[in-house]
């Protein structure tokens, strides 16, 4: 991100994201459109580590990272970041963190529950 937001301005998008009940959607295609490309470092980055390991484990880490989601936690990290300057590839990193560590509560509830599906799937 070459701009950098004000602190309002960041404070805004996140209360946007997170208290929106109607049009939820725009604010969140606002904020993807703002950190494409970290997001899309954010998703590769988690596959790949779902990838790795031994089965049955990397099989359903796998099986999550590759359902998707709507990546809030690491809009939320990166928005925080831009208020202060230039999102640094630190930030990024932490925002896969941020992601790996909600994928391991799901997968988590999941065997507790001893869940089928998620997400349909």
């Amino acid at each position: 991100m070459d701009d950098m937001l004000t602190t309002e301005q960041g404070l805004t998008a996140l209360r946007s994201v997170a208290q929106s009940t109607v049009g939820h959607h725009a604010a969140l295609a606002s904020a993807r459109a703002m950190f494409g490309g970290e997001l899309r470092f954010v998703d590769e980055a988690v596959r790949a580590a779902a990838r790795e390991g031994v089965s049955p484990g990397s099989d359903a880490a796998s099986h999550l990272a590759a359902s998707g989601g709507k990546r809030v936690r690491a809009m939320a990290l990166l928005l925080s970041s831009a208020c202060f300057g230039p999102v640094p590839a630190a930030a990024a990193e932490l925002a896969v963190v941020a992601e790996m560590v909600h994928a391991a509560t799901l997968l988590h509830d999941d065997v507790i529950d001893d869940g089928d599906e998620r997400r349909g799937v």
